[in-house]
Order: C-alpha cells, then structure tokens, then sequence
C-alpha cells in the first residue's frame, strides 16, 4: 500500500512537467522542456536585458555617428563652395581666409568627435561581446541542468513504471 501511495505521489510531482513534454521519436529527445524552471532563469533573463540594452546602445552611438558624418560632408561642400576672389581689396581677403580657415577647424572638431564616436562604438560592440559570451555560457549551464531535471523525471517515471507493473502483476495473480 505504501509503494501505490508513493507511485502516486511520485506521479503528482511529475505531471506539471511531464505535461509540458513531448518526446520527438525521430529524435529521441524530449521537446519544450526550456520552460522547466531552473535556478539560471533569473541571470538568463538579466543577461538578455543586459544584451538588448547594449544594443540600443550601439545603435545610439552608431546613429550620432552618422548624423555627424552627414553633418561633416555637408561643412566640407560648404567649404568647397567658398572662392577666394581673384581681385578684391586685403581686408576682404581676410574675411574670407578667416572664415575659411574658420570652417576647416569646425570640421577637424566634427571629425575628432566622429572618432570618439567610432571608438565608443568599437568599445560598446567588445562589451556585447563579452555580455553575449557569458549569456552563451548561462544559456549553456541552464540546458544542462534542464537536461538533468528530465533524466531525473525519466528515472521517476521508469521507477513508478516498475512499480504499477509490478502491482499489476501482483493484483493478477492474486
């Protein structure tokens, strides 16, 4: 009687997993089983949001990086445009010189900050990098132990299997 109360509740601690399975015979594997609960949920979930904020990120940085190139060829067009005249009295050559040279410092700074931008962006894609490495490796450690949560559950399973033959088996020749 003991062993049936166990089967039993050996059975009731299986079912909410064993409901959410489902064996792929080509396979031989079970399927869906990434929705046990693990103790790696919690960090899996932090890394994924770790991972989707480095993103945006990158994309940030890499959009100011192109609206500031944009803006550099759009001062360097302006620049070009400028035509130092042919004739034209020496204070206004001046002018024009200044607002020349004016110009070419303006696009020195946009591209020094075009560089910063670049390296920022260098940076943010290492750290995704690194993030994504240790999400792999979360990732990882969360199959295993889900692969050890269902060998456990095949192993109760088997062991109630045996144990409702075995009472079967008693009940009949009995």
């Amino acid at each position: 009687m003991s062993k049936s109360k166990s089967s039993l509740l050996v059975l009731k601690e299986a079912k909410p997993f064993i409901d959410k399975l489902r064996f792929n015979e080509t396979t031989g594997v079970f399927k869906r089983y990434n929705q046990m609960k693990t103790k790696f949920d919690a960090i899996l979930k932090a890394q994924k949001q770790k991972l989707s904020i480095c993103e945006m990120k990158i994309a940030k940085t890499n959009a100011k990086a192109l609206a500031l190139q944009s803006a550099i060829d759009a001062m360097v067009a302006e620049a070009a445009q400028i035509e130092i005249p042919q004739s034209a009295d020496f204070g206004t050559l001046l002018q024009i010189r200044a607002m020349k040279k004016s110009q070419i410092n303006d696009i020195q700074s946009q591209q020094i900050q075009l560089a910063v931008l670049k390296q920022e962006v260098r940076t943010l894609k290492q750290e995704y990098k690194h993030i994504y490495m240790e999400f792999e490796k979360i990732k990882y450690l969360q199959e295993k132990e889900q692969e050890h949560i269902l060998k456990a559950l095949k192993q109760k399973e088997q062991k109630m299997l045996d144990e409702m033959g075995t009472l079967l088996y008693i009940k009949e020749n009995l």
